[in-house]
Formats: structure tokens, C-alpha cells, sequence
């Protein structure tokens, strides 16, 4: 490889994991003031609700992409 090369290939590397990042942090804050005022409302049910199926799904669906990615 160039130096060139590696350099492109350093910015969409780059890119690919600050978007990531930036959309994992703003997927997550949404999920945890959903939850937070869910749990202001009193409504413990659907918090817990929430919070199980997310986190419940998103573990499942990381294995299976796991698994797709092999």
C-alpha cells in the first residue's frame, strides 16, 4: 500500500467509527431519558418493559450479526 493509500483507507476508518460512535451515543441517550421519565411518571411497569426488550433484543441482534458476520 501508498501512503496515500492508507490514508484514504485511515478516513473512512475514521469516519465509519465517529459516526458510530455519535450514533450510539444519541441512540443511547434517547433510551435513557425514555426510560428516566418513564420511571418519573411512575409507570414502573412499562420502564422495566422498555428496558428489558431493549436491552434483550439488542443482544440478540448483536449475535446475529455476529454470526452473519462470520
Amino acid at each position: 500500500f501508498s501512503k496515500l493509500e492508507l490514508l484514504a483507507y485511515s478516513d473512512q476508518l475514521g469516519l465509519f467509527f465517529s459516526l458510530g460512535i455519535l450514533g450510539s451515543l444519541s441512540t443511547f441517550s434517547t433510551f435513557i431519558y425514555d426510560s428516566y421519565e418513564l420511571i418519573v411518571q411512575l409507570k414502573y411497569d412499562r420502564a422495566l418493559k422498555l428496558i428489558f426488550i431493549s436491552i434483550t433484543f439488542g443482544v440478540l441482534f448483536f449475535k446475529l450479526g455476529f454470526l452473519l458476520g462470520i
